[in-house]
């Protein structure tokens, strides 16, 4: 160690002008070392200096170099990646490799068999990241200690665990209170397990999925599974979907739960009606049987008043349109026909006799519009006309009188369409139990209406983040600090992450739950988070362009920008001024990506020379050559012989 440190911390000596010229390459075009002269890749002074600006480069040294202990420690400390090019025999070194492991978890996969074997080692690989438990030998995949800790940190870990493991409930059980989805990866046996398939579905829904066929034929499951999310109802059996009960659970909240319903229940006209007050456009999904029924089509129109629905109907019956729409017509004179036909914005101009007609306002109201607020304050009184009004737009009770908007019965009528509308309801009401969670089941975002006492309420806060993770804005500060209620949150809904207490943000489990869900919840993490190298590159794995929220430093490291414009070329926007100023750099990034030509900076783009080497490299640069240079002979003639080339 003494040694190692003495090489890490020593001064470089003077270089000579071609040591200078290479150490300055690596710098700026990071993978150019493979051309380097032969005599530096075996100089113990210049690669112990190189290695401290990349170890990636060790890739291309001598073999002396990559078996040199010394030199190799400083190449995994810069880059646990470089084990990968280090000699068999310092792959099968402990202290090179845990070296390797600090620096990065996934370098366990060039580890040498008989440390992928050690217990330690590769307990410090899972602590480091998780996902390297695919890395460890077959004997270790089957070691219970080490399985529960790969799956209590990352529930999908299971994927990597022995088939034996696969099968202990207890391994299990912890994968799945981590993630649900981890059943994917249980054994048959557990996916036939009540108990263990139930832990799955408490956890994410979604489990159901991977259940067994018997299980999926378990209506108390089932029903579990759609209770918590509508979306799961694909995946019952092909029993259940024809089970009237659970059919109208689901088709209550989610259109496409039709398209799996049975024919049998796709002809119920119950069940079709029940989905098209939802969302009329559920109608595509019934039987063609219901589309033909004149009868049932006039129904859904008298019910619904959305036009939209005719979209759907058999081509026999559009014929029928017409008559359809007239009904609502019948014994109207010509000037009230004007005022139905005429836009909603255009009522506030409407005679007075018109504004207190309530049969007339009545039958305006069936043709979806919304004159409430133009109605006479009789009508605005009117309980008959207010419940017309709101089963159409429950937002409209903005424009019922006060005392409807203390009435309990108008208020719920509301809120079963429109969540938020608890912003118009009294205050009394806005405190009423029933109300605040009939709200929150239409809009968890309806929580900030609600009075503060709810926004301390952690029952009431679980349905409102159950509906909508967004709703965290609006909950009270102390439950912003609640671990609890934050970490669901911020896995369903990455902007979530905006709203947790300071603290929060710079809770390593929070912000890579969040990440997980999408990269860009980067941009709210705590400033300390951002210079993490594992958040950000969880961050950036999710999302390219969460670079933009990533700290200045990785901004300007090369490794990392590279790595994300692998994935998203477009990302080169948010690096460092100084890399799109580094013309090596983005010739190396044209070969991946035609931004490379976009984003450099203007003395660049407007170099005729480089824009000439990034054409040759990437033709379909061409989109982003100035217009200056837009009608340059050579420019063209590359472009048209590498498209042509491509073709």
């Amino acid at each position: 160690m003494e040694n190692r440190e003495k090489i890490i911390n020593n001064k470089s000596e003077e270089f000579t002008k071609e040591e200078y010229k290479w150490i300055n390459k690596i710098r700026e075009e990071g993978g150019c070392f493979e051309y380097a002269p032969e005599n530096l890749k075996s100089s113990y002074k210049f690669m112990i200096n190189a290695l401290r600006i990349g170890g990636h480069i060790l890739e291309h040294s001598s073999k002396e170099v990559k078996n040199d202990k010394e030199i190799v420690l400083v190449a995994v400390d810069r880059n646990g990646y470089a084990l990968k090019f280090a000699s068999d025999e310092l792959k099968n070194d402990k202290e090179v490799v845990l070296a390797a492991l600090e620096n990065d978890g996934r370098a366990l996969e060039y580890a040498s068999d008989e440390l992928k074997n050690d217990k330690e080692l590769v307990l410090a690989a899972i602590e480091n990241n998780v996902n390297t438990f695919e890395y460890a030998s077959d004997e270790l995949k089957n070691d219970k200690e080490l399985a529960l800790a790969a799956v209590i940190a990352n529930g999908r870990a299971l994927k990597y665990a022995s088939t034996e493991r696969k099968n202990d409930k207890e391994v299990v059980l912890a994968a799945l209170e981590n993630d649900g989805r981890a059943l994917e990866y249980a054994s048959d046996e557990l996916k036939n397990d009540k108990e263990i398939v139930l832990a799955g579905i408490k956890n994410s829904s979604i489990a159901l999925k991977y259940v067994s066929d018997e299980l999926k034929n378990d209506k108390e499951l089932v029903l579990a599974a759609i209770e918590n999310n509508v979306n799961t109802f694909e995946y019952a059996s092909d029993e259940l979907k024809n089970d009237k009960e659970l059919a109208l659970i689901a088709v209550k909240d989610d259109r496409f739960a039709l398209t799996h319903a049975s024919d049998e229940l796709k002809s119920d006209k119950e069940v079709v009606l029940t989905a098209v007050k939802n969302d009329v456009r559920a109608f595509e999904y019934a039987s063609d049987e219901l589309k033909n029924d004149k009868k049932f089509i006039s129904f859904l129109f008298e019910e619904t008043n959305d036009e939209f629905l005719f979209t759907f109907i058999s081509k026999k019956m559009q014929k029928f349109k017409k008559i359809f729409m007239l009904e609502l017509y019948d014994g109207l004179t010509e000037e009230e026909k004007k005022w139905i036909d005429d836009s909603d914005r255009i009522w506030k101009n409407a005679p007075e006799n018109i504004k207190s007609d309530k049969n007339f306002i009545l039958r305006a109201l069936k043709s979806k519009k919304m004159i409430l607020e133009y109605a006479s304050d009789e009508l605005k009184n009117d309980k008959e006309v207010v419940l017309a009004a709101l089963k159409n737009y429950g937002s409209t009770l903005e424009y019922a009188s006060a005392g409807l908007k203390n009435d309990k019965e108008i208020v719920l009528a509301a809120l079963k369409n429109y969540g938020s509308a608890l912003e118009y309801a009294s205050d009394e009401l806005k405190s009423d139990k029933e109300l605040v969670l009939a709200a929150l089941e239409n809009d968890g975002c309806a929580l900030e209406y609600a009075s503060i006492e709810f926004k301390n309420d952690k029952n009431i806060v679980f349905v409102a983040l159950e509906n909508a993770a967004c709703a965290l804005e609006y909950v009270s500060a102390e439950l912003k600090k609640d671990k609890e209620i934050v970490l669901p949150a911020v896995k369903k809904n990455r902007m979530a992450l905006q709203y947790v207490s300071g603290k929060l943000k710079n809770y390593k489990e929070i912000v890579l739950a969040a990440l997980k869900n999408n990269g860009t919840a980067l941009k709210y993490v705590s400033s300390e988070l951002k210079k993490d190298k594992e958040i950000v590159l969880v961050a950036l794995k999710n999302y390219g362009s969460a670079l933009e929220y990533a700290s200045d430093e990785f901004k300007n490291d090369k490794e990392v920008v590279l790595a994300v414009i692998k994935k998203d070329g477009s990302a080169l926007e948010y690096a460092s001024a100084e890399l799109k100023k580094d013309r090596d750099f983005l010739l190396q990034i044209s070969l991946l990506s035609k931004y490379a030509l976009k984003y450099a900076s203007r003395k660049l783009r407007n170099d005729r020379d480089f824009v000439l080497q990034v054409i040759e490299r990437n033709w379909e640069a061409l989109e982003f050559v100035p217009n200056k240079l837009k009608n340059d002979n050579e420019i063209l003639s590359i472009t048209l012989q590498k498209w042509v080339k491509h073709c």
